[in-house]
């Protein structure tokens, strides 16, 4: 059996990574979008929703649902995958 690479990732999506890694480290719960925006420089959070929908979609990041769908609040947190890809970021030269 092989392994999948480690996905690669923009600088963007490392930013995306480290701040909610690290926002969940300081107060045990993740940011919400605005303050993910903040965080990483960004005017509006709409930048942010963009960046956590992909990083989504190539399950780097979660964040769990309740059993109707709905989101749960503050709840934006890195995957073992995503954590991986994050400690993996920088080590690898173009």
């Amino acid at each position: 059996m092989t392994r999948s690479p480690i996905p690669p990732l923009t600088p963007r999506d490392a930013s995306a990574l480290r701040e909610i890694q690290a926002y969940w480290q300081a107060h045990g719960y993740g940011p919400n979008l605005r303050e993910l925006a903040a965080a990483m420089g960004n005017a509006t959070p709409s930048v942010s929703h963009g960046v956590v929908a992909q990083l989504e979609q190539r399950r780097l990041v979660e964040t769990p649902r309740l059993a109707g769908g709905e989101r749960i609040a503050r709840a934006l947190r890195l995957t073992e995958w995503g954590e991986r890809a994050l400690a993996a970021y920088g080590k690898v030269t173009p």
